[in-house]
């Protein structure tokens, strides 16, 4: 029994994600009025992907002029938008020194 504890404790520490809290301020281009909330985001903060700005639309991390929004709403442009999000991040691994017994070597 001591075994599969070790082992999913030893499981458990390859899935930890560090989270850090992130704040952005933005505000709606009026080039971009009719556009969903969405999309919009999706042009305006390329490095996260739609999926992740509609689950923070979702779960009120990402608030249109103070107020939590539906994806679909349309922009009417000049917005105040503010996302303040725990981001999942990958922890950093570092790499080890370890020897290998070389089976097969040939000149290429």
């Amino acid at each position: 029994m001591t075994n599969s504890v070790k082992n999913k404790d030893s499981i458990a520490d390859y899935n930890v994600k560090h989270l850090t809290e992130r704040v952005i301020q933005l505000t709606i281009p009026s080039d971009y009025i009719g556009m969903r909330l969405d999309q919009a985001l999706a042009k305006l903060l390329p490095d996260y992907s739609r999926t992740q700005l509609q689950e923070w639309i979702k779960s009120g991390e990402i608030t249109v002029d103070g107020l939590v929004s539906r994806v679909r709403q349309l922009v009417k442009g000049h917005e105040s938008i503010l996302l303040s999000a725990m981001l999942k991040t990958q922890p950093l691994w570092d790499a080890e020194a370890i020897t290998l017994d070389i089976i097969y070597e040939d000149e290429e």
